[in-house]
């Protein structure tokens, strides 16, 4: 089971490979995206695999 974090503590940007993204982040891709941004663009500024912004659009 993972690590319990604290309640209102800060949220690590680390993911588990193979994890899914949440629809939080889902949507800030699609928003970045709509706003005329390239899939590179928005993994740089989301610091996301670029594949993973590609699927996601």
């Amino acid at each position: 089971m993972p690590v319990q974090r604290t309640a209102l503590g800060i949220i690590s940007g680390n993911r588990d490979p193979g994890q899914q993204i949440s629809p939080y982040a889902r949507g800030k891709i699609m928003g970045v995206h709509l706003a005329g941004k390239t899939p590179t663009e928005v993994a740089l500024g989301l610091q996301l695999e670029r594949s993973t912004v590609r699927y996601t659009i």
